[in-house]
């Protein structure tokens, strides 16, 4: 990182059989943001067993880099990129919403946050839980859909769910450092 600030390659790889054919969108935005980020897109085919630089992206110390790949319409992978070490990282504290439902099969959260929220865990106090994504950051702005299977939870029904349910972010740990 020189004068605060990094150059980063975003690299498609492609370990399939077959060519990868689709839209690769990023977004690079600060830590502070409040808003969803804005993201660009290019549109990009990949061969089978390889690999290509999509873009090269300059980021500083406060930077995040979010990163999607989408086939068909559909978002088939998705990442963030901190440019420093965790804890030189700055994460301001994250306020995180969540709604809740439930269907014959699955309980569904919806969480929203109101800045970057990074390694956010979801768990349950006194329970099993297997949720469909459980260690994941949060965008600004932009809302991430989590689902547990009824079966694969010891809760009996929704409201214990929602009584017992907890979630904890990098953002909440660091803070919470730096206070002690």
């Amino acid at each position: 990182m020189q004068n605060g600030w990094s150059n980063v390659e975003i690299w498609l790889c492609n370990q399939g059989a077959s060519d990868f054919a689709g839209r690769i969108e990023y977004s690079v935005f600060n830590t502070s943001c409040t808003e969803p980020p804005g993201f660009s897109a290019i549109d990009i085919t990949v061969a089978a067993d390889s690999s290509v630089c999509v873009c090269s992206l300059n980021s500083d110390k406060n930077s995040v880099i979010a990163i999607r790949a989408i086939e068909s319409g559909k978002i088939i992978s998705e990442n963030t990129y901190i440019p420093v070490p965790v804890k030189y990282f700055n994460l301001p504290e994250a306020h995180i919403s969540i709604t809740m439902d439930e269907n014959e099969e699955e309980y569904i959260f919806n969480l929203l946050s109101d800045r970057f929220a990074h390694a956010v865990e979801l768990y349950m106090e006194d329970e099993d839980a297997l949720f469909s994504d459980n260690f994941f950051d949060l965008l600004p702005g932009i809302t991430k859909q989590i689902l547990l299977i009824k079966n694969d939870t010891t809760a009996e029904n929704l409201n214990t769910i929602i009584n017992k349910l907890k979630f904890r972010t990098m953002n909440s740990v660091l803070s919470e450092a730096k206070n002690a």
